[in-house]
Protein backbone atom coordinates (compact mmCIF):
# COMPACT_ATOMS: atom_id res chain seq x y z
CA UNK A 1 0.00 0.00 0.00
CA UNK A 2 1.45 3.42 -1.00
CA UNK A 3 0.80 5.83 1.97
CA UNK A 4 0.59 9.81 1.93
CA UNK A 5 4.47 9.95 3.51
CA UNK A 6 5.62 7.27 1.22
CA UNK A 7 4.41 9.62 -1.73
CA UNK A 8 6.18 12.56 -0.32
CA UNK A 9 9.60 10.65 0.60
CA UNK A 10 9.55 9.25 -3.69
CA UNK A 11 7.83 12.33 -5.16
CA UNK A 12 10.60 14.19 -6.26
CA UNK A 13 12.28 10.79 -7.82
CA UNK A 14 9.16 9.70 -8.86
CA UNK A 15 6.60 11.47 -11.41
CA UNK A 16 2.54 11.14 -11.33
CA UNK A 17 2.28 9.87 -14.29
CA UNK A 18 4.63 7.29 -13.35
CA UNK A 19 3.18 6.09 -10.04
CA UNK A 20 -0.39 5.90 -11.68
CA UNK A 21 0.96 3.96 -14.18
CA UNK A 22 2.37 1.48 -11.31
CA UNK A 23 -0.77 1.60 -9.38
CA UNK A 24 -2.77 0.75 -11.89
CA UNK A 25 -0.92 -2.11 -13.56
CA UNK A 26 0.63 -3.73 -10.53
CA UNK A 27 -1.80 -3.14 -7.30
CA UNK A 28 -5.70 -4.30 -7.23
CA UNK A 29 -6.31 -0.89 -6.66
CA UNK A 30 -9.69 -1.06 -7.01
CA UNK A 31 -10.08 -2.42 -3.36
CA UNK A 32 -8.96 0.58 -1.99
CA UNK A 33 -11.00 3.00 -3.81
CA UNK A 34 -13.53 2.13 -1.04
CA UNK A 35 -15.72 4.95 0.65
CA UNK A 36 -17.79 5.14 3.29
CA UNK A 37 -20.79 7.55 3.33
CA UNK A 38 -22.54 8.27 7.13
CA UNK A 39 -25.68 10.87 7.14
CA UNK A 40 -25.53 12.89 10.17
CA UNK A 41 -28.57 14.85 11.81
CA UNK A 42 -28.51 17.90 12.00
CA UNK A 43 -32.10 19.39 12.86
CA UNK A 44 -35.33 19.91 13.03
CA UNK A 45 -37.82 17.20 12.43
CA UNK A 46 -35.60 14.01 12.25
CA UNK A 47 -38.34 11.90 9.89
CA UNK A 48 -37.38 14.58 7.11
CA UNK A 49 -34.11 13.61 4.65
CA UNK A 50 -33.49 17.27 4.50
CA UNK A 51 -32.75 17.30 7.90
CA UNK A 52 -29.75 15.20 7.29
CA UNK A 53 -26.72 15.94 5.92
CA UNK A 54 -23.94 13.81 4.17
CA UNK A 55 -20.00 13.20 5.26
CA UNK A 56 -18.01 11.05 2.92
CA UNK A 57 -15.02 9.06 4.63
CA UNK A 58 -11.98 8.58 1.99
CA UNK A 59 -8.71 6.71 2.47
CA UNK A 60 -5.75 8.73 1.67
CA UNK A 61 -5.16 6.43 -1.54
CA UNK A 62 -8.33 7.32 -2.70
CA UNK A 63 -7.58 11.22 -2.12
CA UNK A 64 -3.94 10.52 -3.72
CA UNK A 65 -5.14 8.07 -6.77
CA UNK A 66 -8.33 10.73 -7.33
CA UNK A 67 -6.00 13.67 -7.34
CA UNK A 68 -3.42 12.32 -9.86
CA UNK A 69 -6.05 10.79 -12.18
CA UNK A 70 -8.14 14.43 -12.55
CA UNK A 71 -4.32 16.25 -12.89
CA UNK A 72 -3.58 13.81 -15.72
CA UNK A 73 -6.85 13.92 -17.37
CA UNK A 74 -6.57 18.46 -17.29
CA UNK A 75 -3.30 18.51 -18.34
CA UNK A 76 -4.50 15.98 -21.31
CA UNK A 77 -6.86 17.69 -21.89
CA UNK A 78 -5.90 21.59 -21.81
CA UNK A 79 -2.98 19.92 -24.75
CA UNK A 80 -5.03 17.98 -26.62
CA UNK A 81 -8.03 18.97 -27.03
CA UNK A 82 -8.78 23.19 -26.98
CA UNK A 83 -12.03 24.34 -25.15
CA UNK A 84 -13.08 27.46 -26.10
CA UNK A 85 -12.53 30.70 -24.45
CA UNK A 86 -15.88 30.83 -22.98
CA UNK A 87 -15.35 27.71 -21.54
CA UNK A 88 -14.98 28.61 -18.02
CA UNK A 89 -16.28 24.64 -16.08
CA UNK A 90 -14.18 22.51 -14.67
CA UNK A 91 -10.83 24.41 -15.88
CA UNK A 92 -8.41 25.05 -13.67
CA UNK A 93 -7.66 28.98 -12.94
CA UNK A 94 -11.22 29.85 -14.60
CA UNK A 95 -13.82 31.11 -11.98
CA UNK A 96 -17.41 30.91 -13.83
CA UNK A 97 -18.03 34.21 -11.30
CA UNK A 98 -16.61 36.36 -14.44
CA UNK A 99 -19.87 35.44 -17.12
CA UNK A 100 -22.11 35.43 -14.88
CA UNK A 101 -21.23 38.63 -13.85
CA UNK A 102 -20.92 39.71 -17.80
CA UNK A 103 -24.26 37.68 -18.21
CA UNK A 104 -26.00 40.05 -14.91
CA UNK A 105 -25.02 43.23 -16.52
CA UNK A 106 -26.36 42.44 -20.18
CA UNK A 107 -29.69 41.17 -18.71
CA UNK A 108 -29.87 44.26 -16.47
CA UNK A 109 -29.56 46.66 -19.52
Amino acid sequence: MVGRNQYKKYSSSVSPRQLLNYLIYNLPYYKYLKIITYTIYKNGNNQSLSNYRGITILSNFYKLYASMFTKLIQNYTELNCPFSESQYGFRPGRSTISPISVLNNIFQK
